[in-house]
């Protein structure tokens, strides 16, 4: 199979049956692989890696599955930032509620805090719902709505599929009740639940506690407890207690005890849960619905906020030395290691065999190290290292002596030759 020069016509599962008896002589074939003589796959057998990390954690199973003794020729691979959508300060307000000035005080409350939130665009989902180019337009969405009372959104499965959407394109999304419990089935649905973007999980079962409901930080120093010293729910919320993931919760009820505050990342974007009405006591609907007090409208502003995509302030050491490779803060956009030959050389020369498959290829993983000093995702992708590699079969179907020499088709300026035998 002669290739000329820049061909990547390398052979993926390569297998060699001498006699045609089925039998298999050699093979390289396997998760993380690759092509014979170029690898494009890390060793999940996948081209591209999206890597969510959380705040202060690392991830160290990413690595580039290669034969211990590959002749590197090049190697190169990339990461990725994503950008946030939407303006900077522009919010949109989605419900559905049959007491107009509800909206209005949320518009209102939020539109205070001048600098940090300029406008505030409402949007009623019992009339239509938002499409996916409708939500771009701003840096994050508060949704919320009268549920229980019958005021439901026109299309809670299309809502739930473009907020979807929204996150994963990097936006801010910060649901507040009713959308987590009750049989009026008036929740956020879609891709939203299906692919468990909810933080406090929705259920149709729900309870209420007796009010004032009083705040408890679990962890204060969150940004999104900034300037709040206390938030008082005045009527009923019907709350659902499901569990949240570990080191998600923020906040609980003291009555009912249930979860009050909560946060995520969900594919590197942070999403924000609040289990409270959006609107202060200023404008109650009836005795059950009343609003909340105090410093309420701190904490929605800083869940606004904070909710959403942000830049990359992390590490990636390559090797898992004590050289690091990328070192940055508030990274976005490309980065590319130009470097990557003269690592992996290096690595192979003096790495341990990760392990060897039964037909005698002596395989290394050269690890990679992500580390985060805030939440944030990262994508690595365009990986590509070109090799030559000369392997024995090691099974002999004819003789004790005779052994075929097989030569890679890796060089992209050499064509190969076919395969010659010795005996």
């Amino acid at each position: 199979m002669a290739q000329g020069p820049g061909s990547k016509a390398y052979p993926y599962n390569l297998t060699v049956d001498f006699g045609g008896d089925s039998k298999m002589e050699y093979q390289f074939k396997g998760q993380g692989y690759g092509q014979f003589g170029r690898q494009t796959q890390f060793k999940t057998g996948k081209e591209f890696i999206n890597m969510s990390i959380g705040s202060g954690q690392y991830n160290d199973t990413l690595a580039i599955r290669l034969p211990k003794n590959a002749n590197i020729r090049s190697a190169t691979m990339n990461i990725s930032v994503g950008s946030r959508i939407g303006t900077p300060t522009e919010v949109l307000q989605i419900y559905a509620t049959g007491n107009a000035n509800c909206a209005l005080d949320v518009e209102k409350k939020l539109e205070a805090f001048t600098g940090e939130i300029t406008n505030v665009d409402n949007w009623d989902a019992r009339v239509s719902t938002p499409t996916l180019n409708d939500l771009t337009k701003y840096w994050s969405i508060i949704v919320w709505n009268h549920g229980w009372d019958g005021y439901r959104f026109a299309d809670q499965n299309t809502l739930g599929n473009n907020l979807a959407d929204y996150v994963d394109m990097g936006g801010g999304v910060v649901l507040m009740s009713f959308l987590y419990a009750g049989g009026w089935n008036g929740h956020v649905s879609g891709r939203f639940t299906t692919d468990n973007y909810y933080v406090i999980p929705w259920n149709n079962n729900g309870m209420s506690g007796s009010y004032p409901m009083i705040l408890s930080k679990t962890q204060p120093n969150h940004p999104v407890f900034t300037n709040v010293n206390s938030v008082q729910m005045n009527g009923y919320v019907w709350c659902v207690s499901p569990g949240v993931g570990p080191g998600e919760e923020l906040g609980r009820w003291t009555s009912p005890g249930a979860v009050a505050v909560a946060a995520k990342s969900v594919k590197g974007v942070d999403r924000v849960d609040l289990q409270m009405m959006p609107y202060s006591d200023q404008a109650s609907y009836g005795s059950y619905s009343q609003g909340w007090s105090n410093d309420g409208d701190d904490l929605i502003k800083n869940s606004l906020l904070f909710a959403g995509r942000k830049p990359f302030t992390g590490m990636i050491n390559i090797l898992n030395d004590t050289d690091v490779e990328f070192n940055q803060t508030n990274f976005q956009g490309n980065f590319t290691f130009t470097n990557l030959a003269d690592l992996i050389r290096g690595y192979l020369a003096t790495a341990n065999t990760s392990f060897t498959d039964p037909w005698g290829n002596q395989m290394v993983d050269v690890p990679i190290n992500v580390s985060a000093t805030l939440p944030g995702l990262v994508r690595f992708d365009n990986l590509e290292v070109t090799y030559d590699y000369t392997t024995d079969i090691k099974v002999n179907p004819r003789s004790a002596t005779w052994r075929p020499r097989w030569r890679s088709c890796s060089s992209p300026t050499w064509a190969p030759r076919t395969s010659r035998y010795r005996s």
